[in-house]
């Protein structure tokens, strides 16, 4: 596999590692329901799973790409975070729409 598909691969599973909590986190933002203290930490363990359990296919799979496909998946999955999160200060500082 080449260094390229690593790297599309981990930038993939970052960003689908990130959905499960920051569809709740969405869900919040807007009030359309109210979020459970469990539906959040099920949703961090869901991505948690996920995104660990790829790491180690990997590792399994081709131990010289771990680090590669690591760093993508980390990267795309904090990007979500930090696009999440300025977000949340606009609604914060500007009001909610």
């Amino acid at each position: 596999m080449g260094e390229a598909a690593v790297v599309a691969l981990g930038l993939a599973v970052g960003v689908l590692g990130a959905v499960p909590p920051a569809a709740l986190f969405e869900q919040a933002l807007r009030g359309t329901r109210s979020v459970s203290v469990f539906a959040g930490l099920a949703s961090i363990m869901v991505s948690f799973a996920m995104l660990a359990v790829a790491v180690f296919v990997v590792r399994l799979v081709s131990q010289a790409n771990v680090l590669l496909f690591g760093a993508a998946e980390a990267g795309s999955f904090l990007l979500v975070w930090a696009a999440e999160a300025t977000r949340a200060w606009r609604d914060a500082q500007h009001g909610t729409s």
